[in-house]
């Protein structure tokens, strides 16, 4: 009953925003275009960290190669000014505005009402990016107002070595670098989220996968995939948790030379399994043949960088088996499969401005995961029949098949 009171509270916030929002000031910028506009709310929300005492010029730019519709929400700018002692500065800034974007309204409404109007992304730069042990930017000034669904996050804007598009895919040497990279937060916080009061906003702390909560709605079109998230969300039900990214591929990653990454796009950020960010990542980020070749290398790799960095942090041994690392990392396979038929089927990826060539290489990718599952080894593992993941199998082919055609080159 809360959560449907909320889901109409939100309901008519988000609508007021979405179609009434001239009547509605708050107190950051709500897009690229307001910021061209005028740098007045942009100056204030910067001024004390950044020691301002007079702002000289700006100039906004894109910061996303003009890709369609994402320069609305991400934009750069150089800002010149005179700090308090009198010295003069400048500022290489990037600004992601967070809103509902092209969404639904009863989605934006929904999500809202579950997640409790929490936008994860501010949290994680104002309470969180300082703890992550690689490249994250500085945080110069982030809010959100979750009744209106609307935020803002403005942070230093990074300069990586090297970036790699998403439907390119990365080297087994690169991915070793990102692999080596997220071992080390995962380890930081093995199994310490749910003991950590300073963590109790990020989700999935009851249940690493209620990341995926709109599964439960949208897995209602097959009978195989309601019996698919079924069986997965209790497995994983008790299982040891730490910070994941969630969203873990070449596109929200940079490298540097030196061995780091930075990583960006923390809007999923959750309490979730480590294994999570790995497989979702080996899947996400090679091409079908690579990944063949090198899945079980590179699962090692991050099983041996997770065991050495966790010892190294906490002087103990890894309470985590390499099998149940290698176990984990095919079920959520299965995970990943119904995280993508569900961004495939009900158009998500395209509704937020993604490159046809990284859908179609989405598809493929997790399409041809799903497919060299053994069954019979994941059916017996979460207990449902193996017919289920065959049919499953089906379901994902020729949802992935619909979406390339959309997207014929």
């Amino acid at each position: 009953m809360k959560t449907f009171s909320l889901f109409i509270l939100y309901s008519i916030t988000i609508f007021m925003e979405k179609y009434f929002h001239f009547l509605i000031p708050i107190s950051f910028d709500r897009s690229t275009n307001n910021l061209k506009k005028s740098r007045k709310k942009f100056i204030k929300n910067v001024r004390e960290k950044l020691s301002i005492r007079e702002a000289n010029s700006s100039t906004v730019h894109s910061v996303v190669g003009n890709e369609t519709g994402k320069d609305q929400y991400v934009a750069g700018l150089e800002l010149s000014y005179t700090d308090q002692e009198n010295h003069p500065k400048k500022r290489n800034l990037a600004v992601k505005y967070l809103s509902s974007r092209n969404e639904p309204l009863y989605l934006s409404s929904l999500k809202s009402a579950v997640l409790r109007g929490l936008n994860q992304e501010v949290r994680f730069y104002n309470e969180l990016a300082k703890r992550i042990p690689f490249v994250t930017p500085e945080c110069i000034f982030a809010d959100s107002i979750p009744l209106l669904y609307r935020g803002i996050i403005i942070m230093e804007k990074l300069n990586p070595d090297f970036t790699v598009d998403d439907y390119v895919g990365c080297r087994p040497d690169q991915s070793k670098t990102v692999i080596k990279n997220i071992s080390l937060m995962h380890a930081k916080f093995w199994n310490r989220v749910s003991g950590d009061p300073s963590l109790n906003w990020l989700p999935g702390r009851k249940n690493p996968l209620d990341l995926f909560w709109f599964l439960n709605y949208i897995t209602k079109k097959e009978k195989a995939c309601v019996i698919l998230w079924e069986a997965l969300y209790k497995h994983f039900a008790n299982h040891p948790i730490t910070v994941a990214h969630g969203d873990c591929r070449p596109g929200n990653i940079m490298w540097y030379d030196s061995g780091s990454i930075a990583m960006l796009d923390w809007q999923f950020a959750h309490a979730g399994i480590g294994t999570w960010d790995t497989t979702y990542y080996i899947v996400m980020a090679h091409d079908m043949e690579i990944r063949k070749e090198n899945e079980i290398s590179l699962i090692n790799h991050y099983y041996s960088d997770l065991s050495v960095s966790y010892k190294k942090f906490h002087s103990e041994d890894l309470p985590y088996s390499e099998e149940q690392c290698m176990e984990d990392h095919n079920i959520l396979k299965l995970l990943l499969g119904l995280y993508g038929w569900a961004a495939l089927v009900s158009h998500m990826f395209d509704k937020y401005g993604n490159d046809p060539r990284d859908v179609r290489c989405w598809a493929d990718r997790i399409t041809s995961a799903i497919n060299d599952l053994d069954s019979d080894f994941v059916s017996g593992k979460i207990k449902i029949p193996a017919r289920v993941i065959d049919d499953f199998k089906t379901i994902m082919e020729n949802a992935g098949r619909e979406t390339k055609e959309r997207f014929i080159e």
